[in-house]
C-alpha cells in the first residue's frame, strides 16, 4: 500500500517541531492528570510530519506539497543561443545605412 504525500517539507518540519514540543510539555506536566488527549494530538502531528501525509488534508483535497520540475538546458542550447545573438548583432553592423 502506497501512501501519497500531501504535506510539504516546511509544513512537515513545523509539525515535527510543534508535536515534539507538545509531547515534551505533556510529559513534564506534574501535579495534575496527564493530558492524554493532547498527547495523542501532538503524537499525531509528529507522525504526520515524518510520513508527510495528513488524512484531514486528504479529505479536504488540500496539498501543501509543491511539485517542482527542474529543467536543465544542455550547454549546446546556451552556445547556440549565444551564436544566434552574435550573428544578429553582426548582421546589424554590416548593413548599409541606406537599406
Amino acid at each position: 500500500m502506497s501512501v501519497k504525500k500531501n504535506v510539504g517539507t516546511v509544513d512537515a518540519l513545523i509539525r515535527i517541531f510543534v508535536g515534539t514540543a507538545g509531547l515534551i510539555w505533556c510529559a513534564t506536566r506534574t501535579g495534575r492528570r496527564f493530558p492524554w488527549l493532547l498527547a495523542v494530538f501532538f503524537g499525531m502531528k509528529v507522525v504526520e510530519g515524518i510520513t508527510r501525509y495528513c488524512p484531514i488534508l486528504d479529505l479536504l483535497g488540500i496539498k501543501t506539497q509543491k511539485t517542482r520540475i527542474w529543467v536543465v538546458k544542455s550547454p549546446e542550447h546556451w552556445l547556440s543561443r549565444e551564436r544566434s545573438t552574435m550573428e544578429k548583432s553582426k548582421s546589424n553592423y554590416l548593413k548599409h545605412p541606406s537599406e
